[in-house]
């Protein structure tokens, strides 16, 4: 289920980060971390709840913690100690090489796939409901499972739903079950 759901009110939308990060300095100014400020074309500065960060590895720094954070994202090394950002390395140790992390990763990775595939298999299904096929002709003609047409043309029928979040929902569904059934 998205956090953006149809109607949400303007003030209620979580903010948003964007990091670019890269090794070129494509602002040209030396420096190893920009930060955007979004002005409406009268000088009026926008605050819109959008930060954007660009951020140059190779770039000067105002701190020598911003310079040894770039050195890590550069070196990310299990043995990095640092007083600047200790929970950061230890995470980041922790994906890259506990067990623990590394399945977190695949579980991600896997579902990743799954809701990829499951979109796919639903703008196709899309295309055969938009020609009038029933769920049972689409199951058919795409041997696919009828229940499973059924379910994703019931949501189409809804129209309140993106490809991507009705594959979302059926791949959420289809872990629940799997759970209950193994």
């Amino acid at each position: 289920m998205s956090i953006l759901e149809k109607g949400t009110a303007y003030e209620e939308l979580p903010d948003v980060y964007l990091i670019y990060i890269t090794e070129k300095d494509f602002i040209g100014q030396k420096k190893g971390i920009y930060i955007v400020k979004r002005i409406v074309l009268d000088n009026m500065v926008l605050n819109n709840g959008i930060y954007e960060f660009y951020v140059n590895l190779k770039g000067e720094t105002a701190t020598s913690e911003q310079r040894e954070l770039l050195d890590f994202i550069v070196n990310s090394r299990s043995n990095y100690k640092t007083d600047a950002f200790p929970h950061l390395a230890r995470r980041v140790t922790m994906f890259k090489e506990e067990r623990k992390g590394v399945d977190i990763m695949c579980k991600i990775i896997e579902r990743e796939r799954a809701e990829a595939k499951t979109e796919g298999f639903i703008a196709i299904v899309r295309k055969k409901y938009q020609k009038g096929n029933t769920p049972e002709q689409a199951a058919e003609a795409l041997e696919l499972d009828t229940e499973y047409v059924r379910s994703i043309m019931s949501m189409m029928d809804l129209q309140i739903m993106s490809d991507e979040e009705i594959a979302i929902k059926m791949v959420n569904e289809q872990n629940q079950n799997s759970y209950l059934y193994s």
